[in-house]
């Protein structure tokens, strides 16, 4: 009997052959073969297949950079939580928040009260008298036209209380200052100091009065803010606004409080020690002020602290611009400087 063996069976032989049975090269055995789906079939038993990693969806929103901060970022100083100088600091618009230092003095003492405005009248001025100051800022506009300036809004009133007197106990003096200005973060150094940002705005500050005891003024106000270590200060200058001749109710007012004033604050521990000095400093004809403030915690938590401060020199309010005042108070305060 004769065995046919079809066509199709030797032509696939090869392919179930063990690579080797052609030599002693595998990949010369799979050269040797002469179909190419063979060939080809017998390279993929030998070296699998690379897989490669899928395409991108080139649909797929292309990744972008994220444009730079307006400001800097990180840091911790005093005047970085308190003017929000860097972005994690930033709380938004409309928030109150505190501008210069509220306290109340429940007693302060003047050696020298300023009797004269209201003399030829039935009020005689004591020397005991309570002094309080509630001042706040909040901010309006945050990256001002998409740059880092920001636009606040600041509000200081500061009143003087005849309370120890036995008739009316009328509060002797009240001084508004409303303010808009624009701050600019900066960070740069300059004799040891390291200055954080500049401020320009236009202040307002009258006592709301009729005459002959009506006082306001206008101004211009430029400033500088910087600090080294626990030491945070203030440098203002200012430009006064001019006012028709007439309407002018106090215009010797900057032979008294200058062109300029100094603020000061110094951490050490849990205390706080602050000056102001204003004024004009002129060696001709000295008219200067200057107010002296200590801060110490009262207890563990307490959001109040305590307060001393003692002025003396002009200026310490607008009545009394062109009067000396020698006063020292006791009291509270819930936030310091900066």
């Amino acid at each position: 009997m004769r065995l046919t063996v079809p066509a199709t069976l030797i032509a696939a032989l090869p392919c179930a052959m063990p690579a080797w049975a052609a030599g002693d090269d595998p990949l010369q055995a799979c050269r040797s073969i002469v179909g190419p789906l063979e060939r080809v079939a017998c390279y993929d038993r030998l070296l699998p297949p690379v897989t490669r990693a899928p395409a991108a969806d080139t649909a797929a929103e292309p990744a972008t950079t994220p444009p730079a901060p307006l400001r800097g970022e990180g840091g911790g100083s005093r005047l970085d939580r308190y003017w929000e100088l860097h972005e994690e600091a930033q709380r938004g618009r409309f928030v109150m928040l505190p501008f210069k230092p509220n306290y109340a003095l429940p007693v302060t003492y003047n050696s020298s009260p300023n009797g004269r405005p209201f003399a030829g009248g039935d009020f005689n001025v004591e020397e005991l008298e309570v002094k309080f100051q509630f001042s706040f800022k909040m901010k309006l506009w945050q990256d001002m036209f998409d740059s880092p300036v920001d636009l606040w809004l600041g509000y200081t009133q500061q009143s003087y209380w005849q309370l120890f007197d036995q008739q009316s106990s009328p509060f002797r003096e009240t001084d508004y200052e409303p303010t808009v200005f624009a701050v600019l973060p900066v960070r740069f150094n300059a004799f040891g100091l390291t200055t954080r940002f500049l401020s320009l705005g236009v202040v307002h500050q009258s006592n709301g009065r009729g005459e002959p005891l009506s006082r306001s003024w206008n101004r211009i106000v430029g400033a500088a803010v910087f600090e080294r270590g626990n030491l945070v200060g203030q440098l203002r200058a200012w430009y006064r606004m001019p006012e028709k001749e007439s309407e002018d109710d106090n215009p010797d007012i900057d032979d008294y409080l200058g062109f300029a004033d100094v603020a000061l604050s110094y951490t050490h521990g849990r205390q706080v020690w602050s000056a102001i000095l204003k004024g004009n400093w002129r060696f001709d004809r000295n008219r200067s002020g200057i107010e002296l403030g200590w801060s110490f915690p009262l207890w563990r938590e307490s959001p109040l602290r305590g307060y001393v401060q003692y002025y003396r020199g002009y200026g310490e309010s607008l009545l009394d611009y062109n009067a000396k005042a020698n006063r020292v108070g006791i009291g509270f305060v819930v936030n310091d400087w900066f």
